[in-house]
Protein backbone atom coordinates (compact mmCIF):
# COMPACT_ATOMS: atom_id res chain seq x y z
CA UNK A 1 0.00 0.00 0.00
CA UNK A 2 3.15 2.40 0.75
CA UNK A 3 4.48 1.73 -2.43
CA UNK A 4 1.48 2.93 -4.29
CA UNK A 5 1.08 5.75 -2.71
CA UNK A 6 4.90 6.55 -3.61
CA UNK A 7 4.26 5.35 -7.10
CA UNK A 8 1.03 7.81 -7.29
CA UNK A 9 2.88 10.59 -5.99
CA UNK A 10 5.74 10.22 -8.27
CA UNK A 11 3.19 10.22 -11.47
CA UNK A 12 1.81 13.32 -9.70
CA UNK A 13 4.93 14.98 -9.80
CA UNK A 14 5.39 14.41 -13.27
CA UNK A 15 2.01 15.53 -14.69
CA UNK A 16 2.49 18.99 -12.49
CA UNK A 17 6.12 19.47 -13.93
CA UNK A 18 4.99 18.47 -17.62
CA UNK A 19 2.29 21.50 -17.07
CA UNK A 20 5.15 23.70 -16.10
CA UNK A 21 6.85 22.98 -18.56
CA UNK A 22 4.19 23.30 -21.35
CA UNK A 23 3.58 26.64 -20.59
CA UNK A 24 3.46 29.39 -23.37
CA UNK A 25 5.24 33.11 -22.67
CA UNK A 26 4.51 35.91 -24.25
CA UNK A 27 7.68 38.92 -24.69
CA UNK A 28 5.91 41.93 -24.81
CA UNK A 29 6.90 44.87 -26.75
CA UNK A 30 7.01 46.97 -23.14
CA UNK A 31 8.92 44.39 -21.94
CA UNK A 32 7.03 42.43 -19.97
CA UNK A 33 6.52 38.60 -20.26
CA UNK A 34 3.15 36.52 -19.62
CA UNK A 35 2.84 33.09 -19.01
CA UNK A 36 0.25 30.31 -19.42
CA UNK A 37 -1.54 28.34 -22.25
CA UNK A 38 -2.98 30.48 -25.05
CA UNK A 39 -4.13 29.70 -28.68
CA UNK A 40 -3.81 32.48 -31.81
CA UNK A 41 -7.00 33.55 -32.95
CA UNK A 42 -6.21 34.77 -36.80
CA UNK A 43 -8.56 37.60 -37.16
CA UNK A 44 -8.29 40.14 -41.01
CA UNK A 45 -8.53 42.97 -38.76
CA UNK A 46 -5.22 41.95 -36.78
CA UNK A 47 -4.41 38.55 -34.99
CA UNK A 48 -5.04 37.97 -31.29
CA UNK A 49 -4.09 35.60 -28.49
CA UNK A 50 -6.36 34.36 -26.06
CA UNK A 51 -6.39 32.44 -23.05
CA UNK A 52 -7.36 29.11 -22.67
CA UNK A 53 -9.78 30.12 -20.25
CA UNK A 54 -11.07 33.69 -22.36
CA UNK A 55 -9.92 35.83 -19.73
CA UNK A 56 -6.69 37.35 -21.51
CA UNK A 57 -6.81 38.90 -25.17
CA UNK A 58 -3.60 40.40 -26.23
CA UNK A 59 -3.37 41.95 -29.89
CA UNK A 60 -0.59 41.15 -31.85
CA UNK A 61 0.38 44.72 -32.30
CA UNK A 62 1.46 44.26 -28.71
CA UNK A 63 3.49 41.36 -29.10
CA UNK A 64 7.18 40.96 -29.71
CA UNK A 65 7.61 36.81 -29.12
CA UNK A 66 5.97 34.14 -28.46
CA UNK A 67 7.22 30.58 -27.85
CA UNK A 68 4.24 27.79 -28.09
CA UNK A 69 5.08 25.10 -25.64
CA UNK A 70 8.49 26.35 -25.14
CA UNK A 71 9.50 25.32 -28.75
CA UNK A 72 7.21 27.21 -31.45
CA UNK A 73 8.81 30.82 -32.01
CA UNK A 74 6.53 33.38 -33.24
CA UNK A 75 7.23 36.73 -34.44
CA UNK A 76 4.35 39.48 -34.74
CA UNK A 77 4.69 41.41 -37.85
CA UNK A 78 2.88 44.82 -39.83
CA UNK A 79 2.50 42.71 -42.93
CA UNK A 80 1.29 44.07 -45.84
CA UNK A 81 -0.88 41.74 -48.28
CA UNK A 82 -3.65 41.55 -50.89
CA UNK A 83 -6.83 40.38 -49.54
CA UNK A 84 -9.49 38.51 -51.92
CA UNK A 85 -11.78 39.12 -50.30
CA UNK A 86 -11.99 42.99 -50.70
CA UNK A 87 -9.79 42.76 -54.00
CA UNK A 88 -7.70 45.40 -52.68
CA UNK A 89 -4.03 45.90 -50.47
CA UNK A 90 -4.94 45.75 -46.71
CA UNK A 91 -2.40 45.60 -43.91
CA UNK A 92 -2.73 43.84 -40.68
CA UNK A 93 -0.05 42.37 -37.41
CA UNK A 94 0.07 38.61 -38.18
CA UNK A 95 1.58 36.11 -35.65
CA UNK A 96 4.15 34.36 -37.95
CA UNK A 97 6.04 30.53 -36.98
CA UNK A 98 9.52 30.86 -37.60
CA UNK A 99 10.11 28.02 -40.11
CA UNK A 100 14.13 29.06 -41.56
CA UNK A 101 16.34 31.45 -40.46
CA UNK A 102 19.51 32.31 -41.83
CA UNK A 103 20.32 35.07 -44.35
CA UNK A 104 16.76 35.01 -45.24
CA UNK A 105 13.96 33.50 -42.69
CA UNK A 106 11.05 31.85 -44.23
CA UNK A 107 7.98 32.28 -41.95
CA UNK A 108 5.28 30.40 -41.94
CA UNK A 109 1.56 31.64 -41.76
CA UNK A 110 -1.73 29.63 -40.74
CA UNK A 111 -4.28 32.40 -41.22
CA UNK A 112 -6.75 33.97 -44.54
CA UNK A 113 -4.70 35.41 -47.66
CA UNK A 114 -1.10 33.83 -47.28
CA UNK A 115 0.68 31.38 -45.47
CA UNK A 116 4.45 32.38 -46.41
CA UNK A 117 6.48 35.30 -45.48
CA UNK A 118 9.99 36.10 -46.55
CA UNK A 119 12.41 38.68 -44.50
CA UNK A 120 15.75 39.67 -45.23
CA UNK A 121 17.68 42.69 -43.32
CA UNK A 122 14.10 43.59 -41.70
CA UNK A 123 11.67 43.49 -45.06
CA UNK A 124 8.95 41.75 -44.25
CA UNK A 125 7.49 40.41 -47.63
CA UNK A 126 4.01 38.16 -47.91
CA UNK A 127 4.34 35.60 -50.90
CA UNK A 128 1.02 35.69 -53.13
CA UNK A 129 -0.12 35.27 -56.30
CA UNK A 130 -1.88 38.32 -57.24
CA UNK A 131 -4.66 39.28 -59.83
CA UNK A 132 -3.30 40.21 -63.25
CA UNK A 133 -5.79 42.81 -63.00
CA UNK A 134 -4.83 44.17 -59.70
CA UNK A 135 -1.37 46.77 -59.11
CA UNK A 136 0.06 48.43 -55.99
CA UNK A 137 2.82 50.09 -55.67
CA UNK A 138 3.93 47.90 -52.11
CA UNK A 139 2.47 44.54 -53.09
CA UNK A 140 4.64 42.28 -55.70
CA UNK A 141 3.85 38.97 -57.13
CA UNK A 142 5.29 36.21 -55.31
CA UNK A 143 8.05 35.97 -57.81
CA UNK A 144 9.11 39.27 -57.94
CA UNK A 145 9.29 38.58 -54.19
CA UNK A 146 11.55 35.82 -54.75
CA UNK A 147 14.10 37.56 -57.87
CA UNK A 148 14.37 40.92 -55.71
CA UNK A 149 15.39 38.35 -52.70
CA UNK A 150 17.22 35.53 -53.78
CA UNK A 151 18.73 36.07 -56.96
CA UNK A 152 22.00 36.27 -55.81
CA UNK A 153 22.23 32.58 -55.50
CA UNK A 154 19.63 31.50 -57.69
CA UNK A 155 19.06 31.71 -61.61
CA UNK A 156 16.67 33.80 -62.94
CA UNK A 157 14.66 30.99 -64.79
CA UNK A 158 14.46 28.70 -61.76
CA UNK A 159 12.47 31.23 -59.50
CA UNK A 160 10.26 32.28 -62.82
CA UNK A 161 9.25 28.71 -62.62
CA UNK A 162 8.82 28.45 -58.75
CA UNK A 163 5.83 26.74 -57.30
CA UNK A 164 3.43 28.62 -54.45
CA UNK A 165 4.44 25.36 -52.48
CA UNK A 166 5.63 25.44 -48.64
CA UNK A 167 8.16 22.53 -49.52
CA UNK A 168 9.12 24.37 -53.06
CA UNK A 169 9.38 27.79 -50.90
CA UNK A 170 12.05 25.67 -48.36
CA UNK A 171 14.25 24.33 -51.29
CA UNK A 172 14.52 28.04 -52.68
CA UNK A 173 15.49 29.47 -48.96
CA UNK A 174 17.71 26.67 -48.07
CA UNK A 175 19.36 26.79 -51.55
CA UNK A 176 19.89 30.69 -50.90
CA UNK A 177 20.92 30.61 -47.52
CA UNK A 178 23.73 27.41 -48.17
CA UNK A 179 25.45 29.82 -50.83
CA UNK A 180 25.55 32.60 -48.47
CA UNK A 181 26.78 30.70 -45.31
CA UNK A 182 28.51 27.06 -46.01
CA UNK A 183 27.98 26.68 -42.31
CA UNK A 184 24.03 27.34 -42.83
CA UNK A 185 22.12 24.31 -40.95
CA UNK A 186 18.43 24.48 -42.04
CA UNK A 187 16.07 23.89 -39.64
CA UNK A 188 13.65 21.85 -41.71
CA UNK A 189 14.36 20.38 -45.83
CA UNK A 190 11.95 20.02 -48.52
CA UNK A 191 10.04 17.37 -49.81
CA UNK A 192 10.99 17.04 -53.47
CA UNK A 193 10.01 14.33 -56.16
CA UNK A 194 12.39 14.89 -59.52
CA UNK A 195 11.51 13.36 -62.98
CA UNK A 196 13.35 12.51 -65.31
CA UNK A 197 11.96 12.99 -69.42
CA UNK A 198 13.99 11.82 -72.50
CA UNK A 199 12.77 12.93 -75.83
CA UNK A 200 14.73 10.55 -78.75
CA UNK A 201 14.78 11.43 -82.22
CA UNK A 202 16.23 8.24 -84.39
CA UNK A 203 17.03 7.89 -87.56
CA UNK A 204 18.74 4.52 -89.05
CA UNK A 205 17.95 1.24 -91.23
CA UNK A 206 15.79 -1.23 -90.95
CA UNK A 207 16.95 -4.62 -92.37
CA UNK A 208 14.27 -7.54 -93.23
CA UNK A 209 13.89 -10.36 -94.68
CA UNK A 210 11.00 -12.03 -96.51
CA UNK A 211 10.48 -15.94 -97.71
CA UNK A 212 6.77 -16.11 -99.74
CA UNK A 213 5.78 -18.92 -102.52
CA UNK A 214 2.63 -18.53 -104.36
CA UNK A 215 1.80 -20.87 -107.21
CA UNK A 216 0.31 -19.42 -110.03
CA UNK A 217 -2.30 -20.96 -112.55
CA UNK A 218 -3.55 -20.38 -115.66
CA UNK A 219 -7.39 -19.97 -116.32
CA UNK A 220 -7.12 -23.64 -117.18
CA UNK A 221 -6.03 -24.20 -113.44
CA UNK A 222 -2.34 -25.35 -114.88
CA UNK A 223 1.02 -25.01 -113.10
CA UNK A 224 2.65 -22.16 -114.99
CA UNK A 225 5.02 -21.10 -112.37
CA UNK A 226 5.43 -18.83 -108.91
CA UNK A 227 6.23 -15.94 -107.41
CA UNK A 228 8.61 -16.52 -104.81
CA UNK A 229 10.63 -14.59 -102.28
CA UNK A 230 13.94 -16.67 -100.52
CA UNK A 231 15.41 -14.40 -97.78
CA UNK A 232 14.69 -11.20 -100.20
CA UNK A 233 15.73 -8.24 -98.02
CA UNK A 234 14.49 -5.27 -97.31
CA UNK A 235 17.13 -2.22 -95.87
CA UNK A 236 14.71 0.29 -95.49
CA UNK A 237 15.21 3.72 -93.64
CA UNK A 238 13.56 4.32 -90.55
CA UNK A 239 12.56 7.42 -88.41
CA UNK A 240 11.12 7.73 -84.67
CA UNK A 241 10.62 9.36 -82.13
CA UNK A 242 10.82 7.80 -78.12
CA UNK A 243 9.35 8.96 -75.24
CA UNK A 244 10.80 7.98 -71.42
CA UNK A 245 10.00 8.81 -68.13
CA UNK A 246 12.06 7.35 -65.06
CA UNK A 247 10.47 5.36 -62.65
CA UNK A 248 10.18 4.19 -58.69
CA UNK A 249 12.52 7.86 -58.03
CA UNK A 250 15.41 6.14 -59.69
CA UNK A 251 17.69 7.35 -62.83
CA UNK A 252 17.91 3.85 -63.90
CA UNK A 253 14.50 2.22 -64.66
CA UNK A 254 12.30 4.67 -67.38
CA UNK A 255 8.85 3.53 -68.90
CA UNK A 256 9.25 4.57 -72.74
CA UNK A 257 6.79 4.59 -75.59
CA UNK A 258 7.75 5.01 -79.38
CA UNK A 259 6.61 5.23 -82.92
CA UNK A 260 8.39 4.91 -86.17
CA UNK A 261 8.27 4.12 -89.46
CA UNK A 262 9.73 2.53 -92.31
CA UNK A 263 9.62 1.79 -95.90
CA UNK A 264 9.81 -2.19 -96.93
CA UNK A 265 10.63 -3.17 -100.31
CA UNK A 266 10.83 -6.35 -101.02
CA UNK A 267 12.39 -7.72 -104.60
CA UNK A 268 10.12 -10.80 -105.91
CA UNK A 269 11.03 -13.37 -107.87
CA UNK A 270 8.69 -15.84 -111.12
CA UNK A 271 9.05 -18.85 -112.40
CA UNK A 272 7.71 -20.61 -115.81
CA UNK A 273 5.74 -18.16 -117.60
CA UNK A 274 4.48 -15.65 -114.65
CA UNK A 275 4.76 -11.91 -116.28
CA UNK A 276 5.55 -10.46 -112.64
CA UNK A 277 4.68 -6.18 -112.01
CA UNK A 278 5.15 -4.87 -110.49
CA UNK A 279 9.11 -6.92 -109.42
CA UNK A 280 8.66 -5.09 -105.81
CA UNK A 281 6.48 -5.35 -103.03
CA UNK A 282 6.72 -1.50 -101.31
CA UNK A 283 4.77 -1.74 -98.47
CA UNK A 284 4.90 1.26 -95.44
CA UNK A 285 4.95 -0.07 -91.68
CA UNK A 286 4.26 1.88 -88.75
CA UNK A 287 5.86 0.54 -85.25
CA UNK A 288 3.92 1.74 -81.77
CA UNK A 289 6.08 -0.10 -79.16
CA UNK A 290 6.08 0.01 -75.34
CA UNK A 291 8.20 -1.05 -72.74
CA UNK A 292 10.79 -0.39 -69.60
CA UNK A 293 14.21 0.89 -69.76
CA UNK A 294 17.57 0.20 -67.98
CA UNK A 295 20.04 2.22 -67.62
CA UNK A 296 23.91 0.71 -66.65
CA UNK A 297 27.10 1.05 -66.34
CA UNK A 298 27.44 4.93 -65.92
CA UNK A 299 30.70 6.36 -66.28
CA UNK A 300 31.59 9.74 -67.45
CA UNK A 301 29.76 10.65 -70.05
CA UNK A 302 29.16 6.84 -71.09
CA UNK A 303 26.45 4.50 -70.50
CA UNK A 304 24.89 1.34 -71.80
CA UNK A 305 20.88 0.74 -71.94
CA UNK A 306 18.59 -1.86 -72.45
CA UNK A 307 14.76 -1.67 -73.78
CA UNK A 308 12.22 -4.53 -74.27
CA UNK A 309 8.71 -4.48 -74.26
CA UNK A 310 5.39 -4.69 -76.61
CA UNK A 311 5.33 -3.64 -80.73
CA UNK A 312 2.22 -2.91 -82.29
CA UNK A 313 2.42 -2.78 -86.10
CA UNK A 314 0.43 -1.01 -88.87
CA UNK A 315 1.00 -1.80 -92.90
CA UNK A 316 -0.39 0.51 -95.62
CA UNK A 317 0.80 1.60 -99.01
CA UNK A 318 0.83 -1.96 -100.78
CA UNK A 319 0.63 -2.61 -104.48
CA UNK A 320 -1.29 -5.17 -105.43
CA UNK A 321 0.87 -7.27 -107.47
CA UNK A 322 -0.62 -9.26 -111.14
CA UNK A 323 0.42 -11.80 -113.44
CA UNK A 324 0.38 -10.19 -116.51
CA UNK A 325 -3.76 -8.18 -115.78
CA UNK A 326 -4.66 -10.77 -113.25
CA UNK A 327 -4.31 -10.30 -109.81
CA UNK A 328 -1.64 -12.57 -107.89
CA UNK A 329 -0.99 -10.88 -104.81
CA UNK A 330 -3.74 -8.73 -104.06
CA UNK A 331 -3.36 -5.96 -100.56
CA UNK A 332 -6.48 -7.52 -99.56
CA UNK A 333 -4.83 -10.61 -98.62
CA UNK A 334 -2.18 -8.12 -95.98
CA UNK A 335 -3.17 -8.56 -92.70
CA UNK A 336 -3.07 -5.09 -91.91
CA UNK A 337 -1.96 -5.20 -88.13
CA UNK A 338 -0.55 -7.04 -85.63
CA UNK A 339 1.79 -7.88 -82.52
CA UNK A 340 5.26 -8.64 -81.81
CA UNK A 341 7.70 -8.26 -79.22
CA UNK A 342 11.13 -5.34 -79.20
CA UNK A 343 14.69 -5.82 -77.58
CA UNK A 344 16.64 -2.79 -78.07
CA UNK A 345 20.09 -2.31 -76.79
CA UNK A 346 22.27 0.53 -77.01
CA UNK A 347 25.11 2.88 -76.27
CA UNK A 348 24.61 6.55 -74.81
CA UNK A 349 27.43 9.27 -75.36
CA UNK A 350 26.71 12.36 -73.76
CA UNK A 351 27.36 15.64 -75.38
CA UNK A 352 26.35 18.19 -72.83
CA UNK A 353 24.13 18.54 -69.50
CA UNK A 354 20.91 17.90 -71.56
CA UNK A 355 21.78 16.15 -74.54
CA UNK A 356 23.39 12.87 -75.74
CA UNK A 357 24.14 11.17 -78.75
CA UNK A 358 22.66 7.44 -79.48
CA UNK A 359 23.53 4.03 -80.88
CA UNK A 360 20.82 1.39 -80.87
CA UNK A 361 20.23 -1.69 -82.26
CA UNK A 362 16.56 -2.97 -82.60
CA UNK A 363 14.83 -6.38 -83.23
CA UNK A 364 11.64 -6.43 -83.68
CA UNK A 365 10.14 -9.89 -84.38
CA UNK A 366 6.16 -10.50 -85.48
CA UNK A 367 4.15 -12.71 -83.38
CA UNK A 368 2.12 -13.81 -86.88
CA UNK A 369 3.86 -16.33 -89.20
CA UNK A 370 1.57 -14.77 -92.32
CA UNK A 371 1.55 -11.51 -93.32
CA UNK A 372 1.37 -10.61 -96.76
CA UNK A 373 -0.56 -13.78 -97.26
CA UNK A 374 -2.81 -13.73 -94.07
CA UNK A 375 -6.05 -13.57 -95.90
CA UNK A 376 -6.64 -16.80 -97.83
CA UNK A 377 -9.60 -15.80 -98.79
CA UNK A 378 -8.78 -12.75 -100.76
CA UNK A 379 -6.42 -14.76 -103.28
CA UNK A 380 -8.05 -15.05 -106.77
CA UNK A 381 -8.53 -18.47 -107.98
CA UNK A 382 -5.61 -18.29 -110.05
CA UNK A 383 -3.34 -18.70 -107.14
CA UNK A 384 -2.47 -21.81 -104.85
CA UNK A 385 -1.44 -22.30 -101.04
CA UNK A 386 0.49 -18.71 -100.81
CA UNK A 387 2.72 -18.43 -97.65
CA UNK A 388 5.29 -16.00 -96.62
CA UNK A 389 7.31 -15.43 -93.51
CA UNK A 390 8.95 -11.66 -92.79
CA UNK A 391 12.06 -12.26 -90.63
CA UNK A 392 14.71 -10.11 -89.34
CA UNK A 393 13.32 -6.56 -88.75
CA UNK A 394 16.54 -5.62 -87.37
CA UNK A 395 17.02 -1.61 -87.20
CA UNK A 396 20.73 0.32 -86.70
CA UNK A 397 19.64 3.60 -85.21
CA UNK A 398 21.85 6.70 -84.55
CA UNK A 399 19.72 9.57 -82.68
CA UNK A 400 19.90 12.60 -79.99
CA UNK A 401 18.14 12.37 -76.86
CA UNK A 402 16.84 15.69 -74.52
CA UNK A 403 16.65 15.26 -71.22
CA UNK A 404 14.33 17.43 -69.15
CA UNK A 405 14.21 17.11 -65.21
CA UNK A 406 11.07 18.43 -63.79
CA UNK A 407 11.12 18.90 -60.28
CA UNK A 408 7.56 18.58 -58.18
CA UNK A 409 7.84 19.50 -54.52
CA UNK A 410 5.28 18.05 -52.26
CA UNK A 411 3.54 20.13 -49.70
Amino acid sequence: MQLIKYVNFFFILILASSQLTAQDSILLKNGDEITGSFEINYKNSGDELVSVDGSQVISAAEVDEFKKYGALVYTAQNISFYSASSNSESQKYALLELGLQGEVNLYFYEGENFSLVLERDGDFKALQELPTTFTSDNLQNYKINLLTTLSDCLEREKIFDAELSRSAIISYVNTFNLCMDSTYAPLITASKKTSYINFDFNIGINSSSLDMDITVLDNQGRDIGSVFADGAKSNAFYTGLTFSKNLFDTKNIYFISSIGVKSLDYTLKKTGTVNLRPKNLKVTEIDFNAGLNYRFFEANKFSFEMSSGVNVWFLGGQETIRNSIDSVLPSGTRKDYGFGFFVKPGFVMGLSEKSSLLFNVSYTAKLDDSVFTFNKDGFPGNTLNPSDTVSGNLAFLLGLRFDFDIEKFEN
